[in-house]
Parts: structure tokens; C-alpha cells; sequence
């Protein structure tokens, strides 16, 4: 009877693992992908959370590249950002910004 716990229990692990990378692949499909500032003075971090350091901040208007996306400690989603499409330059190894700040863009409104 131990056998069947443990092959179910493993058996379960294996599918949960399966959905996790499959949301992964999914996700990764859709960068790079242009996108928009929504609000003034966006704060731009070195890592996905508030406790990392601000890098720079971006203006409402401005177009940036999203290369991925990450999640911090409290379940909060970020956008890794191209730093090529910052304003300045950044000393940053990585730069990211939080999802809600961001929107979509369309190259057809332009």
C-alpha cells in the first residue's frame, strides 16, 4: 500500500512540475513585446521587488521593451526590461518594473 502513496504523490509532483513549464514556454512567447508607461515617474528596480534597488524611473509616454517576467516574494508580477530602451544609461545587471505600471502598445495608433 506505501508504493501506491508514494507513486501517486510522485506521479502528482511530475504533473504539477509539467504545468509549470508549460505556463513558462507560454509566457516566454509573447517577448520581447513593446509596451507603454502609464503613470508618472515609474520607479525602474535592479531586481522584481521593492526591496531592490531604483535604478531610474520612467515617464508616462514611454515606450520600453519587456524581455520577460518574474514574480517577487509577495506574489507581485514584474516586467524585465530591455535597458537598451531606458533613458539613460544603467549600471544595472538587470532592470525591472512592475506590471501594473505598464500597458500594452499598438503600432497602429501611431
Amino acid at each position: 500500500m506505501e508504493w501506491k502513496s508514494r507513486f501517486i504523490a510522485t506521479l502528482s509532483l511530475l504533473i504539477v512540475f509539467a504545468a509549470f513549464l508549460i505556463c513558462c514556454i507560454q509566457n516566454q512567447k509573447e517577448y520581447p513585446k513593446k509596451m507603454q508607461v502609464a503613470f508618472e515617474s515609474c520607479k525602474v528596480r535592479s531586481g522584481p521587488g521593492t526591496t531592490f534597488e531604483l535604478v531610474t524611473r520612467v515617464d508616462q509616454g514611454e515606450l520600453v521593451i519587456v524581455l520577460g517576467i518574474a514574480e517577487d516574494t509577495e506574489c507581485q508580477t514584474w516586467y524585465l526590461l530591455d535597458k537598451k530602451t531606458l533613458p539613460k544609461d544603467i549600471e544595472a545587471e538587470e532592470c525591472y518594473i512592475r506590471s501594473d505600471l505598464l500597458t500594452n502598445y499598438d503600432d497602429d495608433l501611431e
